[in-house]
């Protein structure tokens, strides 16, 4: 599997205030944002709704942001506005919005589906949570409660256009490479 990959000249850190202002956003509140369509069953849009409502008893000033269907730069506008990702679908490949999620230093909480764990892996908080809606909002608080954006060294270089360009060379290389060989044979 060769995941697509990001367009670091729109997804990339912003300042935070400037996003939320630019889009109307409270500048007081502890976003999480929902990066689908909700009405999408596998998306899971109400649990990560259950997940919030848990999260709410505990912390008041939480909301749950929803985007999709907009233009690539509008969603890194919300990327940089949000304080984390929330991802609970039933099954994923490589989900594109994470790494753009990353791309843009935005933590994420997501559950243990496609390759989410080793693109998350190592990387100081994000996190890998259950399907149980108390635990995924307590991976939430743990983020939310120290609301630092992701640390340019922990996002990996798998994100890359680059290094999917490589890969997807190397593939093509070693094709050639056989083919070749199975000609001379």
């Amino acid at each position: 599997i060769i995941p697509f990959g990001i367009d670091s000249t729109i997804f990339k850190p912003m300042p935070k205030a400037q996003a939320r202002a630019e889009l109307g956003l409270d500048p007081d509140k502890r976003l999480i944002l929902f990066a689908w369509d909700p009405r999408r069953p596998v998306k899971r849009y109400p649990l990560a709704v259950s997940a919030v409502e848990k999260l709410k008893e505990r912390l008041s000033d939480v909301e749950m942001v929803i985007v999709y269907k907009q233009p690539r730069q509008v969603v890194a506008q919300y990327m940089a506005a949000c304080d984390v990702l929330i991802l609970v679908s039933m099954t994923e490949g490589s989900p594109l919005a994470v790494r753009e999620a990353l791309a843009c230093h935005l933590p994420v909480v997501a559950l243990d589906v496609g390759d989410i764990r080793s693109v998350v892996a190592g990387i100081d908080g994000c996190r890998i949570t259950s399907q149980e809606p108390e635990a995924i909002a307590d991976d939430l608080e743990l983020v939310l409660r120290d609301p630092q954006r992701l640390s340019a060294e922990d996002i990996p270089d798998t994100i890359s256009v680059r290094y999917g360009t490589e890969r997807v060379l190397s593939v093509y290389r070693q094709m050639l490479h056989h083919a070749v060989e199975g000609e001379m044979a």
